[in-house]
Formats: C-alpha cells, sequence, structure tokens
C-alpha cells in the first residue's frame, strides 16, 4: 500500500469492510441457518490457497513496477530514491538491468517466483499443521458404517425412494433423508438403510401407534365438544325442566 495512488486507500478500506461482512454472515449462515454440514475433504480450502497465489503475485508485480517508477525520480519514499540513485552512481548490475526495455519480462518473473514460493510454503504449512492420518478400514462392511451415518447413496437419492415406493414389489419403501429429521429413519437393510437413531426413540413413533392415538382423538372430540360436556350447563337445563314441570 505505500507504493500505491492515494485514493486507493478508500478501496482497501471497503474491501476490509466487505471481508469482514461476509465473514460474519457466513458465520451466521453455518451455526444458525443451517441444520448439519458435511466436510469431506480439505482439497476446495487447499485448492483456494494455491489459487490464491495468482493475485498474490501479481500484487508483488505492481510492488516491483511502482520501485522502479521511482528509480527515474517519481514522487515516493525518500530511501527508495535514495537506494536508487546510489545503486545507479555505483554502476551496479541491477540499475543496468532494471530499465524500461526489461521492467515487463522482470514483472512476469516476479509473479512466476511468488507463486512458487507460495505453493512451497502451503506446503510446509500443510506438512506442519497435518493430524493424525487415518487410513480406511477396506475390511469394514458397508452395514457397519451405513449404521452410524445418517445419509447414503439411498436414501438421499429421492429417485431412488420413489422406485421403492412404487416399482420395487415385496420391500418397505426407503424413506428420504432430510436434516434434522433422521429420527424419522427407519433400518431397511434390504434396501441399504441400516441407520437407526435410537436417542430419538419417543419421537420414532410407528404407525399403529399413530392411528391409536389419532382414534383416540376422534372419539375424545365429540364427547368434549357436545353441549352437555359444558361447565354449567347440565344444571341450567334441568333447573328449565323442573320450571316447566311445576
Amino acid at each position: 500500500l505505500a507504493f500505491t495512488y492515494r485514493d486507493l486507500y478508500i478501496l482497501w478500506i471497503f474491501l476490509v469492510m466487505s471481508q469482514v461482512w461476509i465473514f460474519w454472515l457466513d458465520k451466521y449462515r453455518l451455526l444458525r441457518a443451517s441444520s448439519h454440514s458435511v466436510f469431506a475433504s480439505s482439497k476446495l480450502d487447499e485448492t483456494a490457497h494455491v489459487m490464491m497465489s495468482g493475485p498474490c503475485g501479481i500484487l508483488a508485480a505492481c510492488i516491483v513496477f511502482r520501485l522502479y517508477g521511482q528509480k527515474s525520480g517519481a514522487a515516493g519514499l525518500e530511501i527508495v530514491q535514495r537506494f536508487w540513485k546510489q545503486t545507479i552512481e555505483h554502476g551496479s548490475v541491477l540499475a543496468r538491468v532494471v530499465k524500461r526495455d526489461t521492467i515487463v519480462v522482470i514483472m512476469l518473473m516476479v509473479v512466476g517466483l511468488h507463486m512458487y514460493l507460495h505453493r512451497l510454503v502451503l506446503q510446509a504449512l500443510r506438512a506442519y499443521t497435518a493430524g493424525e492420518v487415518i487410513d480406511h478400514d477396506r475390511d469394514l462392511d458397508y452395514s457397519a458404517t451405513s449404521a452410524k451415518i445418517a445419509s447414503n447413496w439411498f436414501n438421499a437419492n429421492p429417485v431412488f425412494c420413489l422406485r421403492s415406493k412404487y416399482i420395487f414389489e415385496g420391500f418397505e419403501p426407503c424413506v428420504k433423508f432430510k436434516g434434522g429429521k433422521e429420527y424419522l429413519l427407519e433400518p431397511n437393510p434390504k434396501l441399504g438403510c441400516y441407520y437407526e437413531n435410537r436417542e430419538a426413540g419417543t419421537m420414532n413413533i410407528g404407525k399403529d401407534e399413530w392411528d391409536r392415538v389419532a382414534k383416540s382423538i376422534k372419539n375424545f372430540l365429540p364427547e368434549a365438544l357436545s353441549p352437555s360436556r359444558r361447565p354449567g350447563t347440565s344444571g341450567r337445563h334441568r333447573t328449565s325442566g323442573s320450571s316447566r314441570n311445576g
């Protein structure tokens, strides 16, 4: 930033404000608006870090160009101007190489060098911060893994769920997986579904129990809403009837 035009500071200020806004918006969406998240690997994060080497390399080339601009006495840092003055007076190789005809090539070389070093630093940091690597157990049966993970290829595929209901014969339909509704899933080994949420057993009510509850409500409502069940109604009817008899 020390070598850029002064009005660009406004652009950088709004850039920082935008980054802060995006960070807190993503944090809110992840922690408050999402029921669950799945991170299968860090490939996407690593790819983003590698791709950032390009923009960072362009910034490095811009710095080189601004430093070269002060060789001819352009406004900038006094220490840089003094450096170029001493370099030219001593006839340094740097003063002979960095000139108008070669500055573009030098900028391209700086971009390539930065991208190479950027990648080396990322690999070193990845090796330093890497945790314990757990190999996959190839002898582990699918049913054991499916019993621990609610979502799988079968119940997450709506077409397969519809096919199991309307096309397959002799099978219980596959219940469609939905985030936050894992307690509705039932084991169905014939269709590749082994997951059962035992912790939410009180919420996993079967069809027979639902029918019993619905029947109880159906029998209770007419009796509860009848006029004879209202408070004080029976007494008033008896009183009026006794008056007419009298």
